[in-house]
């Protein structure tokens, strides 16, 4: 199990994750970060390593798919679960 964001970006690095992904990973992490912050403030009750971990390898899939990170589509969201969970 993932215990944290370096955790899940360590994981990434094995898999082979490009750094584009990671960029888009930062960028994505700092908008999260403002939307826990908005929670914490609000005293909203939830699992914040959880939303930090799965901010951080919600687009694992690219991994597989990385024309996808630039052109869209959906293949890599199948293939980021399956990745993540073997």
């Amino acid at each position: 199990m993932l215990k944290s964001r370096e955790d899940a970006f360590n994981l990434l690095e094995r898999l082979g994750a490009p750094q584009r992904l990671f960029k888009h990973l930062q960028l994505v992490g700092e908008v999260g970060g403002e939307i826990i912050s908005k929670l914490d403030d609000l005293g909203v009750q939830y699992d914040k390593r959880c939303v930090q971990v799965g901010i951080a390898v919600h687009d694992a899939g690219i991994i597989v798919h990385p024309n996808e990170l630039e052109g869209g589509g959906n293949l890599h969201e199948a293939a980021g679960e399956k990745l993540l969970l073997e």
